[in-house]
């Protein structure tokens, strides 16, 4: 059996109005998820919020499962490509600035709905979430590893780094939804999390090697 079976949508809405219906969808369930949790969320009450009949819910989503994976696959993309835009508009292509970039952009994604990604954190298994990240497309880790070998450092792993970079990044984003919600628009986390990812990129590539000078 495939890990994602039973949690996919049925199909892909084509016309404008079928992805009209799709989009409101989702915005119910992200309403009632934020709200009453994922025990509250039924396909009925979604149905309701959203202004459907449960017919044509369904002929787009099996059952709730898929229609939380959905929301979070289009959270991921959304996120990913906006963390890649911001990346390439960047005209400071040293550490400093492109970190970040980085760095506000992932708080940026994540401060639209705490709430609802309090209740991913929580609610939902761990391997859940794995699952849908694998589903989305991922254009930042090829271009921070061609940005690190921009760097002029060629004995550094820049596959690695790059993945060290997101994942402290990731970790510190949940953590703080979680146990520290007020922080994601203080501005204060972001001088800190930059320091944070900057001390650790500064320091790669041995003593002989290091980025520290870019």
């Amino acid at each position: 059996m495939r890990r994602n079976e039973g949690r996919t949508p049925r199909k892909t809405p084509r016309q404008a109005r079928s992805r009209a219906t799709v989009d409101g969808i989702l915005e119910a369930v992200a309403y009632i998820l934020a709200r009453h949790g994922y025990a509250g969320l039924t396909t009925n009450r979604v149905a309701e919020r959203a202004g459907v009949n449960i017919a044509s819910l369904y002929q787009f989503f099996p059952n709730k499962a898929s229609l939380i994976t959905e929301l979070q696959r289009r959270h991921v993309e959304a996120s990913r490509a906006a963390a890649a835009e911001a990346i390439a508009a960047t005209p400071d292509r040293s550490i400093s600035g492109v970190i970040a970039a980085l760095v506000r952009s992932g708080l940026a994604s994540h401060a639209v709905n705490p709430t609802l990604h309090r209740v991913f954190a929580e609610e939902l298994p761990g391997r859940w979430m794995r699952d849908v990240v694998a589903l989305a497309p991922d254009p930042i880790q090829p271009q921070l590893e061609a940005w690190l070998r921009e760097l002029g450092r060629p004995s550094i792993d820049a596959e690695r780094i790059a993945w060290m970079l997101r994942a402290m990044l990731r970790a510190v984003i949940h953590d703080v939804i979680m146990e520290r919600p007020e922080d994601l628009r203080s501005g204060r986390l972001a001088k800190e999390l930059e320091y944070l990812l900057q001390s650790y990129l500064e320091n790669q590539g041995g003593s002989d090697d290091s980025l520290a000078t870019v």
